[in-house]
């Protein structure tokens, strides 16, 4: 009998959307930090733009993930990264203590050759984890919010522009739905 210790995933779609005016309604926005501690990584994020084009690109991001991973998936927060040449983003997680596993994404809006892969870098059964994403404009990536990561430095000589969220099923609706394939991304462990 197949008794898994340790999986969960990721997978990737594509949205099309006027990434030249979202990109200007990002850049609006991009001193309006979630923190101003430089210590911490929500000093990396920006306040999301509430806008007519980024609110129909956050409805498209609900719509795969309630296609693909599970129907009662909500966005349960978003912001904006704008990560100058020569920046990267500290690792860090999306987790926090006493909450339910979140599915986190990430949509490129801007990325150049060279602008800094995403890295997802953790230990598992000894072993040293290192899965690297190429940013491509309206790529859109799904993955656990558990996993640590950063973005490795930007080269391109220009900004790269990415959206972010975390994604949560109700408790009530998890109990009434089961759980679909949910268990694909946030995992299977005798750990929890």
């Amino acid at each position: 009998m197949f008794d898994p210790i340790l999986m969960f995933g990721c997978s990737t779609h594509k949205i099309e959307a006027d990434w030249d005016t979202i990109n200007d309604q990002i850049l609006q926005r991009k001193i309006m930090k979630l923190a101003v501690d430089v210590t911490k990584s929500f000093n990396e994020d920006s306040a999301y733009p509430s806008t007519k084009e980024c609110d129909a690109v956050l409805a498209k991001v609900q719509e795969i993930a309630q296609k693909e991973i599970h129907s009662r998936l909500v966005n349960v927060n978003e912001w904006a990264h704008v990560i100058e040449p020569d920046e990267s983003t500290m690792i860090h997680v999306h987790t926090a203590p006493n909450k339910p596993d979140f599915i986190s994404w990430v949509l490129w809006t801007k990325a150049e050759e060279g602008c800094g892969d995403l890295v997802h870098y953790f230990s598992a059964c000894n072993r040293q984890v290192v899965k690297e994403f190429k940013p491509e404009v309206g790529k859109l990536l799904f993955f656990p919010d558990f996993i640590p990561h950063f973005t490795k430095k930007n080269n391109s000589g220009v900004v790269r522009i990415s959206l972010s969220g975390n994604m949560a099923i109700p408790p009530q609706d998890m109990k009434d739905s089961g759980p679909e394939k949910i268990f694909n991304y946030v995992g299977v462990t005798d750990a929890r």
